[in-house]
């Protein structure tokens, strides 16, 4: 865990004052242990580490301040892959170092001044470079201790994590940041101001979007869909063809799976139009006028062709998904059977319901539309769901008093 004391407030007021001096001092260490040829000494890191920097028995100010300096002094010189493949002691040692530094850190020492903040956010880009296990662990418990901090700045920490857990498919760990890490903390998507010192506009892009693809992975498809309207409005240009259709198709999945309304008038689909994939675009015209068999189809037709592609790696149209588009779809269908007719029966529900002639086609494909709620949990293939029951009770009673 990440020490958050509280500190001196004018300490950390004058660490701009004297982190030249620090980061000088390391520098020149370094320097000196390079001349001596010990650089690459294991044990000989270890004595100069022991030496040069305060333990756990000082100032979390001056502790964090000097070992930052001096871990992003000695990361400079050498050669990651050289040492994790050649000098596999010494590797380890710097990784020990490293997530040693993660336990010691205070935080808000390191956000205090904005020379510090840089050297802090070298050093992390450094340690993702020696690929360590332990990266993403640590990467991930300081990002979600800087959320507790509540400052409300969008920084380089923050997307540094979210990327290397996006690379690792580490879906869930995303949405825990996106949605709040615990009792206290913000979320990564609430922020008031963005690092533009090290946050440029495609990092803060990227950012997003592996948020939104996390969030619709995890199938929380309104936040996702809130996420890429602010990708929409983002001052960023989206230009690069795969990004932008991948955006694209996953925000015209989020709009069918939530089943907007108005969509004709969606000013992103309307300016988006044109790099939305063909099949998707079939997709959407033939769910908003409820073409039933030609979606199906398409439906289908893209997941079969999608899994055999991309297998495990394809996030668009899994089962899942799949099952709740159909669904959507079945829905709409029995919405505008019913709608039509006064009087309906159980039975002959059942011979028109949409899902009834669907669910045969679908289950060879491992896909079960009833698993999102359409069907009640009973005995019966063919029970219907709680509210086309009660359409078919109100048709009956409306029937019965016209009668009467």
């Amino acid at each position: 865990m990440v020490n958050m004391a509280n500190e001196d407030d004018q300490t950390i007021a004058d660490i701009h004052k004297w982190l030249p001096f620090v980061k000088q001092k390391s520098d020149n260490l370094i320097r000196e242990s390079s001349a001596a040829g010990t650089l690459l000494n294991a044990n000989s890191l270890k004595s100069l580490v022991q030496q040069s920097l305060p333990n756990n028995a000082g100032s979390s100010v001056q502790l964090t301040v000097e070992w930052v300096c001096f871990l992003n002094s000695y990361l400079r010189q050498i050669d990651y892959t050289t040492i994790s493949s050649e000098a596999k002691s010494l590797w380890q040692y710097v990784v020990s170092l490293c997530v040693s530094f993660f336990g010691k850190a205070n935080l808000r020492v390191l956000y205090s001044c904005p020379e510090l903040a840089g050297l802090f956010n070298e050093f992390i880009t450094h340690f993702v470079h020696l690929n360590s296990d332990l990266t993403s662990k640590c990467l991930l418990d300081m990002a979600k201790d800087y959320l507790k901090l509540n400052t409300g700045c969008l920084n380089y920490l923050e997307y540094l994590t979210v990327d290397r857990l996006s690379a690792e498919k580490r879906f869930q760990d995303i949405v825990a940041l996106c949605t709040g890490p615990g009792e206290g903390a913000g979320s990564l998507l609430e922020f008031a101001s963005i690092d533009a010192s090290s946050l440029t506009r495609k990092r803060v892009l990227r950012l997003f979007v592996n948020c939104a693809k996390s969030l619709f992975v995890a199938h929380q498809y309104r936040a996702a869909h809130e996420t890429l309207e602010i990708v929409f409005n983002l001052p960023v240009t989206l230009s690069q063809d795969g990004e932008i259709s991948e955006i694209v198709s996953l925000y015209v999945l989020t709009v069918i799976l939530l089943d907007k309304k108005q969509c004709n008038v969606d000013p992103y689909l309307i300016k988006f139009a044109s790099a939305v994939p063909p099949n998707l675009l079939k997709m959407f015209q033939c769910y908003y006028s409820c073409r039933f068999e030609q979606f199906v189809r398409l439906i289908l037709l893209e997941y079969t062709q999608r899994s055999e592609a991309f297998g495990e790696e394809e996030y668009l149209f899994t089962k899942r998904v799949v099952a709740r588009l159909l669904g959507n779809m079945c829905r709409k269908k029995n919405a505008g059977i019913l709608g039509k007719r006064e009087n309906v029966s159980g039975d002959e529900l059942k011979r028109v319901d949409a899902v009834c002639r669907l669910d045969p086609v679908v289950r060879p494909l491992g896909i079960d539309i009833r698993a999102e709620k359409y069907y009640q949990s009973g005995p019966s293939a063919n029970e219907i769901q709680d509210e086309l029951q009660e359409l078919v009770r109100w048709n009956g009673e409306l029937s019965k008093q016209r009668r009467d």
